[in-house]
C-alpha cells in the first residue's frame, strides 16, 4: 500500500515505487550492508535501469519501477501489484528461510535521493528513510 501525506493528490504517473528482493536475509538487519554504491544502484533503477544492487534482485523481472495505479492522496492508500518470484532454492532445506522484500518510493513532489539511500545497512536505512518499507517472508519446506 502507497500512501501519500498531502492535502493535495498525487498523480499516479508521478509516484514510483520498486520492490526488491533480498533472498536468504537474516534475522538482523543491521549486518546487511547497503552503503554509497548500494543507493547508486537504486538510482540508476529509478533512472530506467535494470541493475539491481549487489546481492539483491528486482522481484518483479517484468519491470522495475512501477507507478500506482490511481491518483493519491491522504485519505486513500493505493496498492501496487508486483509478481515476485519466490521459487529459489531453500538454503537449509529441513527448516525455514527468509524473503525480504523492500519496497522504496519516489515521487515528483517527495524525491528520494541517493544521500538520503546511503546508510550503512539496511537497519539503519528502514529506520531513517520514509521512503522505504520492508516485509519478510518465510518459507517452509
Amino acid at each position: 500500500m502507497v500512501h501519500h501525506r498531502h492535502t493535495r493528490k498525487l498523480p499516479a504517473a508521478e509516484a514510483r515505487i520498486l520492490l526488491l528482493q533480498l533472498n536468504d536475509a537474516p534475522e538482523d538487519l543491521s549486518t546487511v550492508a547497503l552503503g554509497a554504491s548500494w543507493a547508486q544502484s537504486v538510482m540508476a533503477i529509478f533512472g530506467g535501469g535494470n541493475t539491481p544492487p549487489a546481492g539483491w534482485r528486482i522481484a518483479d523481472s517484468g519491470n522495475a519501477a512501477r507507478t500506482a495505479s490511481r491518483d493519491l492522496d491522504a485519505r486513500t492508500p493505493v496498492a501496487v501489484e508486483f509478481a515476485a518470484d519466490l521459487s529459489h532454492a531453500l538454503t537449509a532445506p529441513a527448516t525455514r528461510d527468509q524473503v525480504l522484500l523492500l519496497a522504496i518510493v519516489t515521487s515528483a513532489s517527495d524525491p528520494v535521493d541517493q544521500s538520503a539511500l546511503t546508510q550503512p545497512d539496511l537497519e539503519s536505512l528502514l529506520r531513517q528513510s520514509g521512503h522505504t518499507a520492508a516485509r519478510r517472508v518465510h518459507r517452509r519446506a
